[in-house]
């Protein structure tokens, strides 16, 4: 089993449509998803539009979940986070 990916799709102090290019760190990376300006797929919502994007970034088990961006992480959401993590332990062998 391939180890799942963290991938923090982050708006605020780390936007990456606000990174310079050229001020990069040797091996940070950006990935830039256009932003959806009322296109049809709008009735997707976040994991909608997403989801092609885990793919093909990580083609393992993926868990995409929104997080209010107001009220940040909170505990339920940590909870969410910590139920897909025990959903990926492999069960012991059959012997």
């Amino acid at each position: 089993m391939r180890l799942p990916l963290l991938f923090l799709d982050v708006d605020g102090p780390l936007n990456p449509y606000a990174a310079q290019p050229e001020r990069r760190p040797a091996g940070y990376t950006t990935i830039r998803v256009p932003r959806n300006n009322g296109s049809p797929d709008e009735s997707l919502g976040l994991t909608g539009r997403r989801h092609p994007l885990r793919v093909w970034l990580h083609p393992g088990p993926g868990l995409l979940h929104h997080v209010n961006p107001r009220i940040g992480l909170r505990e339920d959401d940590f909870r969410t986070l910590s139920d897909f993590a025990r959903s990926l332990a492999a069960p012991p062998p059959a012997g």
